[in-house]
């Protein structure tokens, strides 16, 4: 829609259906850039719900799997120094 843009106002004095056709152009550009933004959000909001439904909160295995870790190692034991 750019190319379309910039032909309809290339005449040193465009014409008004040379604005019109640009004005179109610019509000379909509009309309593709906000239904891109709109595609965009939903495939993050569907990734954050696939990767939040795959271990329950505090389900230790699928966290170390995830991190690289052995779900089944012993945990390291933490000593506190006073």
């Amino acid at each position: 829609m750019e190319v379309v843009k910039r032909a309809a106002m290339a005449p040193a004095e465009p014409s008004g259906q040379d604005r019109a056709v640009a004005s179109r152009a610019q509000a379909e550009e509009s309309k593709a850039r906000a239904e891109a933004a709109a595609q965009r959000r939903e495939e993050a909001v569907e990734a954050r719900t696939e990767t939040a439904g795959q271990s329950e909160p505090g389900d230790v295995g699928s966290a170390a799997a995830a991190y690289g870790g052995e779900p089944d190692a012993e945990a390291p034991t933490l000593l506190a120094v006073a």
